[in-house]
Parts: C-alpha cells; sequence; structure tokens
C-alpha cells in the first residue's frame, strides 16, 4: 500500500528578523503541518507565507503558537485565516493548496489516516503562576485580558478533546492511524527537553505531562509538537509511538538539529477514495474544465514567477511548475541535472547555465502548453 508524507515545521520565527519572504521550504511531501511561532499574524508578511505555500503544498496545516496573536488576539488571527480562506476559495479551483487550521481540528487525509491539531498550551505549576506570569511575553503581548489561568484552562480544553477525539476514532475505526499536531509540548520525558529548560520556575510553560491521558496511550498515535526549541526523533518505549520535531527556533539562536526538509511518513495507507485517489484520476481522465482552469492557473504562477528574472532556475521552481501542471492532469517532464536531484541521483553533470534564468524556463514550459492541451 502507498505511504504518506507529511512535511513538518514548526518555531521559525521570521518576524525578527523579517524573513518572510525570503525563507524557502523545498517540498518533501504533499502536505505541509506548520506548528505555530510561524511569525506574528498581525505582519503582512505572515499571511503572504501562507500563500507563498500553497503554490508548493497540496494541503498547508497550520496549528497556531503563542506568537503568532502577538500584538493582537486569538480571536482575530482565527477571523483572519477565516476571511484567508474566503478570498482565496477561487485560488484553490485553479489548482493552488488548502490552507487548514487546526484549531481543535480534524483532517482526515485518507479513510485510514486522520490528523488531530490544537495549540494545547501547557499547565501551568501553581506554584510559579506569578514567575510565569511575570516571565513570559504572552501575557504583556497578546489582548483580551490572557493571561495565566486562561492559558491553563485552554490547555485543559485542548487535551480533553484530543481524548474524546482518540476514544472516540479508536472505537469507530481501531485501525485507523492518527498524527497528533500540537504547538506546545506534551511529554517532559529527558529525550524531549533541553536539559537547561527542564526545571525551573518557567518550565510548565513549555511542556505538560500527558503520559497518562488517552492521547498518548493509545498506540496509533504519532505526536508532533513544537515550542520547546529543542529537537527531537525518537520512539516512546511505553507506546511505541513515534515522537517528533523540526523546530528552527529563533534566528540568532537557532535549535540544534533542526531540519527544513524533516518529514513524518505514514506506512501503508489506503488511498483509495481520497483526494489522492481523486488527483489520479484527474490525471488519467481530464476534463476540458480541468484543462481550462489549469491553463488558467499556470499564466497565472506564469504572472508571479516572472517578475523575478534575475532568479536562477532551481529545483524550488521547477517543482512548482511540474506540481501545477502534474495536478491539472497535464504531462510535464523534469529533465538534465533537476530530474537527478529531485530523485536524490547524484551527479556531476550541470546542464544549467546561470543565462538560463526563471524566465527562459516560463516561456519554454508556456510555448510547450497549448501542444500538451491537445494531448491530453
Amino acid at each position: 500500500m502507498p505511504k504518506i508524507q507529511l512535511q513538518i515545521l514548526s518555531d521559525l520565527h521570521l518576524e525578527a528578523p523579517a524573513a518572510y519572504d525570503t525563507f524557502e521550504i523545498t517540498p518533501r511531501g504533499p502536505i505541509l503541518a506548520l506548528l505555530g511561532d510561524i511569525g506574528q499574524a498581525r505582519d503582512p508578511g505572515w499571511i503572504q507565507f501562507l500563500e507563498r505555500q500553497l503554490s508548493l503544498f497540496r494541503t498547508v496545516l497550520l496549528v497556531l503558537g503563542n506568537y503568532e496573536p502577538y500584538t493582537g488576539s486569538w480571536a482575530q488571527v482565527r477571523e483572519q485565516i477565516r476571511d484567508f480562506n474566503s478570498a482565496h476559495e477561487k485560488n484553490r479551483q485553479q489548482g493552488q493548496g488548502e490552507l487548514v487550521l487546526l484549531d481543535q481540528g480534524r483532517y482526515d487525509v485518507t479513510d485510514d489516516f486522520t490528523i488531530l491539531g490544537c495549540t494545547l498550551h501547557s499547565q501551568i505549576d501553581a506554584k510559579h503562576e506569578e514567575h510565569v506570569s511575570f516571565g513570559l511575553n504572552d501575557f504583556y503581548c497578546i489582548e483580551d485580558g490572557w493571561d495565566v489561568s486562561k492559558h491553563s484552562q485552554v490547555h485543559k480544553d485542548d487535551w480533553a478533546w484530543l481524548n474524546g477525539q482518540v476514544t472516540t476514532l479508536a472505537h469507530e475505526a481501531p485501525h485507523r492511524r492518527i498524527a497528533i499536531l500540537t504547538h506546545h509540548s506534551p511529554c517532559i520525558t529527558s529525550n524531549a527537553i533541553d536539559p537547561e529548560h527542564a526545571t525551573g520556575p518557567l518550565a510548565s510553560a513549555f511542556a505538560t505531562d500527558l503520559s497518562a491521558e488517552t492521547c498518548w496511550t493509545s498506540k496509533n498515535v504519532k505526536i508532533v509538537f513544537g515550542h520547546t526549541h529543542f529537537n527531537c526523533d525518537f520512539i516512546d518505549e511505553g507506546t511505541g509511538k513515534h515522537v517528533v520535531t523540526s523546530q528552527r527556533g529563533y534566528y540568532f539562536s537557532q535549535a540544534g538539529r533542526f531540519d527544513a526538509e524533516k518529514v513524518v511518513t505514514i506506512e501503508n495507507c489506503d488511498v483509495s477514495g481520497s483526494v489522492f485517489e481523486d488527483a489520479k484520476a484527474t490525471m488519467a481522465h481530464p476534463s476540458p474544465t480541468t484543462r481550462s482552469t489549469c491553463t488558467d492557473a499556470f499564466h497565472n504562477h506564469v504572472t508571479v514567477a516572472s517578475q523575478l528574472p534575475s532568479q536562477s532556475l532551481d529545483n524550488n521552481l521547477v517543482a512548482g511548475i511540474a506540481r501545477i501542471l502534474d495536478e491539472a492532469g497535464i504531462p510535464s517532464v523534469l529533465w538534465g541535472n533537476y530530474l537527478l536531484s529531485v530523485f536524490g541521483v547524484p551527479t556531476s553533470v550541470d546542464v544549467g547555465s546561470p543565462q538560463y534564468s526563471c524566465c527562459n524556463a516560463l516561456r519554454t514550459y508556456t510555448r510547450m502548453l497549448p501542444l500538451l492541451c491537445q494531448i491530453v
């Protein structure tokens, strides 16, 4: 059976220094999961960064971190995402990906694989509430009276929701695999926390021990989180579950072992009846509407990319072009060193040249497009 690859990233902190327009993500799977603290939602570049990923990934899953609502409120961020998705609907019809907010949200990837997501927050240790209240910027920078008590209460709501979802799924479909995506950590074991921050008055603001909860003890669950700026990738001895992170951290103090191409693989998934099968069927039997939609989407992509005449042809550009053509059912070809590098085959041959720019590549595809549409 096929496998599904879920690319994961968190804590990019693109707000300082502002890097929303320069940080690049190389696609290594059809689904990108951004697990919070990508930046601050009030920054214009934040939503533009998310929109850019929708031209590279079929689905972008978003979990909010504590930085997203800075200088605003949680409600404002949620509304901003709703407004964006409403405005983005036309682009989705033209072949761009979908943005899914996981705010106590469930996303069924296939009939036997579900993703659950929420911020989770944490249970603040009662004896350290004052330290946390004064020591975390959250309680100065998030509006609507956000304080320690609200933080802890939302944590209880989130883990209760996770427990309920896992219990329901286990009852309805015991074979179903589950990936739980959170921002705050549900784990305080030594291999999941930086030893320097494992103890101390602020420790409970970053992680909470959920090892006795259903959402952790279920053996069909994988756990992915962020927030701690400490990367880990291990199998939990008690449950056999995979626990993994891919956190960059602040620009000037980046976390060790950060991997911008980190992928979590879900093996042996039945993709029949899923969006993957739908895409396969579309490629096999593209309709006139599909061809027309693809043409529009392609020319939109050409318009955007052609604004970067000095950008050299690279794997990201080739992958983006191939994705648009592939999803709409238009045959496309990877060539030369890009074919080799995309599939991981080493080569000493480089057919690219500095003058073979972004625009030249796009013009080549534009000339081929009418012929390709006639072929399909």
